[in-house]
């Protein structure tokens, strides 16, 4: 799983900052710029273990699934290995976040958004994964991830959202929760062409 972290170290800030160029959320605490855009050395931890958490979790659970599935899926697992898969569902989940970040630019009221990734965020499992484990730890990821970065905001003050609209002061808007469910798909990716290749 090195290669999973680094990408998270790397690839996941880069990711966020469609995020942060439209002052979606402020960093507190070890913020600093890179090319005029705002980065927090924990956020760089934080994505980091975000990748190597979802690699982990969906390598188990496909080996999980696999152990159950018909031809059909296991053919669905090969396809998801090739790199060009791993490299399009990456654009299309920078797509994804850059649509979001728009949305969020332009004003768009916040239950209109969610209306909007909602849908895009099932397209990407659809096109990009379509397992049932990919669409568990999706689920997972669109429940227990704004519950943990809700942890940080409230007891770390790391980062917070200006305009949080979920769970109270300190939280979250109430659409971001769909951006960790498209996040699945790539990362889950990613991890599965890397375990592939180290085994």
């Amino acid at each position: 799983m090195g290669l999973t972290l680094d990408a998270g170290i790397t690839l996941g800030p880069a990711l966020d900052s469609f995020h942060s160029s439209v002052h979606l959320l402020e960093y507190d605490k070890a913020a600093f710029s890179v090319l005029g855009v705002t980065f927090s050395a924990f956020e760089v931890g934080v994505l980091g273990l975000l990748y190597v958490s979802i690699g982990t979790l969906q390598v188990l659970a496909d080996g999980w699934e696999k152990d159950w599935c018909d031809p059909a899926t296991t053919e669905l697992y090969r396809d998801r290995l090739d790199i060009k898969n791993v490299m399009l569902s990456t654009a299309i989940l920078a797509g994804y976040l850059q649509t979001s970040a728009q949305l969020y630019a332009e004003s768009v009221p916040f239950w209109q958004e969610g209306l909007i990734m909602a849908p895009l965020a099932l397209a990407v499992w659809r096109v990009f994964d379509g397992t049932k484990a990919g669409a568990a730890l999706g689920l997972a990821m669109l429940v227990g991830a704004p519950v943990i970065e809700f942890g940080i905001i409230q007891q770390l003050g790391w980062w917070h959202y200006p305009q949080a609209d979920l769970l109270g002061p300190g939280g979250i808007p109430s659409w971001v929760p769909w951006c960790y469910c498209a996040y699945t798909p790539a990362t889950a990716n990613l991890a599965r062409h890397l375990g592939c290749h180290a085994s």
